[in-house]
């Protein structure tokens, strides 16, 4: 690895984010972001699509999409079929839920540029949220089977969702855990785990999974919900009333997590 390289990688963050799909679902799919440093570019430091490209991502990883969208739009006008550009447009449309915006800004880049492994990852997360599974598959394979790639923990999460929401789950199990052994920092992996084992009615084993979730990310209250309804399925009462309770103190009233947390409660109550 290159100076150069290794710069650029200390700069990526893998994050993961939820969409909202209409009012009540929520699709999880982990990104890689990055700094413009991966993939293909004829952009030359200094030209006026570089410095709108590099403006627009800036924007992205401060957690403003819609501003990033504008600027990133217009270096694309300047710089047209550049898959940097249009891969952070992707990124931007994913993260406010245009989802078929997102998916055809992706696929443009991937068309223009097959190597980036991070963008066929983020390709797949894209086409998970969109529910289009197979594609999500195929996309997050493209990504681990290249031996060179930095982040194979986020496309084994991604391809092991795909697999889950297919009922594939002895595929899912295989990628998760692989995803852990990958990166044991990550903690959704461990969340899928315990709803894999919620489904079988291993709460013991979905609380242990859903512990190690919220110890490595206190704030993932989606596996904090499910870890209180592990909770009330085995007649902890008093713990699944206290992750219930916590959930609804840390989310929107609008929010579907907030929503079930409410309902949850009232069986209790």
């Amino acid at each position: 690895m290159t100076i150069h390289d290794r710069m650029c990688w200390e700069k990526q963050m893998k994050r993961v984010i939820q969409l909202k799909l209409g009012m009540i679902a929520i699709a999880t799919a982990a990104l890689v972001w990055f700094s413009g440093c991966a993939g293909r570019t004829e952009l030359r430091d200094g030209s006026p699509a570089k410095l709108r490209y590099d403006t627009g991502i800036g924007y992205l990883n401060k957690g403003n999409p819609q501003e990033a969208i504008k600027v990133l739009k217009e270096a694309l006008e300047i710089a047209p079929r550049q898959p940097l550009i249009l891969h952070g447009l992707g990124l931007a449309y994913l993260q406010i839920g245009m989802l078929d915006a997102a998916v055809d800004n992706l696929e443009q880049a991937a068309e223009l540029d097959e190597s980036d492994s991070e963008l066929m990852n983020n390709l797949s997360s894209a086409y998970l949220a969109a529910g289009r599974y197979e594609k999500a598959i195929a996309a997050a394979t493209r990504a681990i089977d290249d031996a060179d790639y930095r982040t194979p923990a986020a496309a084994r999460f991604n391809r092991g969702s795909s697999y889950m929401a297919l009922d594939r789950m002895d595929e899912a199990t295989e990628d998760f855990t692989a995803a852990i052994r990958l990166d044991p920092l990550f903690d959704m992996p461990y969340m899928k785990m315990g709803d894999i084992a919620f489904a079988k009615a291993d709460y013991a084993g979905a609380i242990t999974s859903y512990d190690s979730a919220i110890k490595l990310n206190p704030t993932n209250f989606e596996a904090m919900f499910n870890r209180g309804k592990a909770y009330w399925h085995r007649g902890l009462l008093t713990d699944a009333e206290s992750d219930f309770n916590k959930v609804l103190r840390n989310t929107t009233d609008k929010s579907p997590l907030n929503r079930s947390a409410r309902e949850w409660l009232e069986k209790i109550q």
